[in-house]
């Protein structure tokens, strides 16, 4: 679980929230799933790591429809979720999300 923070603006000058939100690293070399309305409005992405780690990000895909984002953050080595089978999934099954509050309180660079 990650900390995700959109910002509008130049990164380190005057700079404003665009959103914040939770996401989780896919792939060791810092692909992040997220939510397409935290980040639409962003013109800088930092990504926050659980450890207190602060990454810049660039979005590579977006997907209104679903409210799904894929961001890419400057990392690799990264803990990622181990991502299960899906076919043995069916429509309508029970999904449970949750987000860890603490990396929302991590010390990041001015201006996010």
């Amino acid at each position: 679980m990650v900390g995700v923070f959109a910002g509008k603006g130049m990164r380190g000058g005057a700079a404003e929230p665009a959103g914040a939100g939770s996401g989780v690293i896919i792939a060791p070399d810092g692909y992040i799933l997220t939510n397409d309305h935290v980040v639409q409005a962003a013109t800088y992405l930092t990504v926050i790591l659980q450890d207190g780690t602060c990454l810049e990000a660039t979005r590579v895909g977006i997907d209104p429809d679903t409210d799904l984002a894929v961001l890419r953050a400057e990392g690799s080595g990264l803990p990622c979720v181990d991502m299960g089978e899906s076919k043995p999934l069916r429509g309508g099954q029970l999904v449970v999300a949750s987000a860890i509050l603490s990396v929302f309180h991590s010390p990041c660079p001015p201006g996010w």
